[in-house]
């Protein structure tokens, strides 16, 4: 059979554990009711920490604005279209696919 080294989830660090391949992890990490943390929660437990490996460096940050200003900067006075959340997006960015026959998936709620 193979293997391979998987993160155990939750807090705590990097802790590794060998699974088998067969994709039931809930039995190589044990009880299944075990809480998870959501996003946010890992997310201020790592701040709380000083964890500082799923967060951009503040230089990073920076030229991210940057390459966004660059192209805000060039839109005259148009807004971004609204569309409704969970949709595929405003109906002009489905149009851009379509004209080349491409579609996209249906998302499913």
């Amino acid at each position: 059979m193979l293997g391979m080294i998987i993160k155990e989830p939750g807090p705590g660090g990097m802790r590794l554990a060998l699974a088998d391949l067969d994709m039931t992890f809930a039995d190589t990490l044990g009880a299944s009711n075990m809480r998870m943390p959501d996003a946010y929660e890992r997310l201020v437990i790592d701040v709380i920490r000083g964890d500082q490996i799923l967060f951009m460096r503040g230089d990073e940050v920076e030229a991210a604005w940057a390459w966004v200003d660059a192209i805000t900067a060039r839109v005259d006075d148009e807004r971004p279209e609204l569309y409704e959340p969970g949709s595929a997006g405003p109906d002009d960015a489905l149009m851009l696919m379509h004209r080349d026959g491409h579609r996209l998936r249906e998302l499913s709620q």
